[in-house]
């Protein structure tokens, strides 16, 4: 067969036709595939911009391809608010999707204010049913609960359900006796973070009956704790001895805790032993008392950051300016500090006047730290809250900082002295 090509001098048989469109096809420009990218590169390209909470751009992220999909939802689905008001609209959510499936934070909150800012308890129409979606939660924030008010079969939920948790925040959270919060606290196997703030238990019976829908005695997991924080709370002593009861705590990272007058300091000074090297961050809230039995910290060879509190500097005669011995026991707690790591050091402190700052025994604390086994400090942090003082103009700042560099010339010289914060009280 032969053709004819009318802007050609000839003709071309069929293998010579072949020939020149299969040249024609080559020459063609190919459509070229996306490149590809491993799995683990978009992964941390994701996760880069969910560290930014950029939002459009992560809903952008999970549109781009199939494989970006799930990385993307992991981290606009991964929290979750729950209160009263929505109770009902996020079980049919959850219902209805599979979102639950990606969520790792939760907050709830089972109380409302109402016109006079008081807060109506609604604990009770929580139901178990939307808490049953989320079983892969993480991390739990509980916030104006009343633990007795909830259902059993939610209570039950909280302490058998949720097997992948590893932080538990409870703040401003009622529970009937110490059992009660024991239960929940120790029902986590992989807890490591325990942080109370504004928490009230009314009885201190092991014995009453804890509502959780089971006789069977709580279990004790306090052995992965890395971080416990207590403030507020009707006695941090009594739940630090009870959680501790055999005698664990030696993986103790952080410890920040507001001891009281009624609060044993042999408790506390117990578990900042028990804790050894592995205690990395120290917060002691002395709630303005000179502690019974001194802190030791002869154990804590790895402590980083030290923050005490609660030294309230005004004498008890007003009219009296005589400086007093009794917070001498700070530069003797620096001194005892066997760390070779200290990075910082912070000291919040209350006073109306700026001669009581010889109460703290700079001087000599500035000679501690200057030691050689304290030149890893970095920082050495004064918080201070003025209060008013007669008719005499509050403190200034400058003042302040100027008073303790006069103090501490060497740590003035290394630079390292701040004052972060300044409240004034009227």
């Amino acid at each position: 067969m032969r053709m004819y090509f009318p802007d050609m001098h000839g003709t071309v048989n069929r293998d010579q036709l072949d020939m020149l469109l299969s040249r024609r096809q080559e020459a063609r420009p190919q459509k070229s595939k996306p490149p590809y990218l491993p799995q683990e590169l978009i992964d941390l390209v994701i996760d880069q911009v969910a560290s930014g909470r950029d939002l459009h751009t992560l809903q952008a992220c999970s549109l781009t391809a199939t494989s970006w999909l799930p990385r993307s939802r992991g981290h606009l689905f991964s929290f979750t608010y729950l209160h009263p008001n929505n109770f009902q609209e996020m079980e049919q959510r959850f219902q209805s999707s599979d979102i639950s499936h990606y969520m790792r934070n939760l907050l709830l909150q089972c109380g409302t204010l109402d016109d006079d800012e008081e807060v109506i308890a609604r604990d009770s129409e929580l139901n178990e049913n939307l808490l049953s979606f989320l079983q892969n939660v993480e991390r739990i924030e509980l916030s104006t609960v009343t633990w007795i008010g909830l259902r059993s079969g939610v209570q039950k939920r909280f302490i058998t359900g949720f097997t992948a948790v590893t932080v538990l925040r409870l703040s401003e959270v009622v529970f009937n006796n110490l059992t009660d919060i024991l239960t929940l606290a120790r029902s986590f196997a992989h807890l490591a973070k325990l942080h109370l703030r504004k928490v009230v238990w009314h009885g201190m019976d092991a014995s009453s009956p804890s509502g959780s829908g089971s006789n069977e005695p709580p279990r004790l997991h306090p052995q992965r704790l890395t971080d416990i924080e207590i403030y507020e709370c009707t006695s941090p002593a009594d739940f630090i001895s009870a959680f501790f009861s055999s005698g664990s705590g030696e993986r103790l990272e952080r410890i920040a805790v507001e001891w009281g007058d009624n609060d044993d300091p042999r408790v506390l000074r117990s578990l900042i032993f028990t804790a050894g090297e592995s205690l990395k961050i120290l917060e002691v809230d002395l709630s303005w008392q000179e502690p019974v039995v001194p802190l030791d910290l002869r154990r804590s060879s790895n402590l980083r950051e030290l923050y005490v509190d609660g030294l309230l500097l005004d004498p008890p005669d007003t009219h009296t300016h005589t400086p007093s011995t009794h917070l001498s026991w700070i530069p003797t707690f620096i001194s005892g500090i066997s760390s070779h790591h200290l990075r910082k050091v912070v000291f919040y402190i209350t006073l109306s006047d700026i001669r009581e700052l010889e109460r703290l025994h700079l001087g000599r604390l500035d000679t501690i730290l200057g030691g050689e086994r304290f030149q890893s400090v970095e920082i050495v942090g004064f918080v201070v809250t003025v209060l008013p003082h007669g008719v005499v103009p509050p403190l200034r700042r400058t003042d302040i900082l100027a008073a303790i560099q006069n103090r501490m010339p060497k740590a003035h010289s290394r630079g390292i002295l701040r004052l972060t914060r300044e409240e004034i009280s009227n």
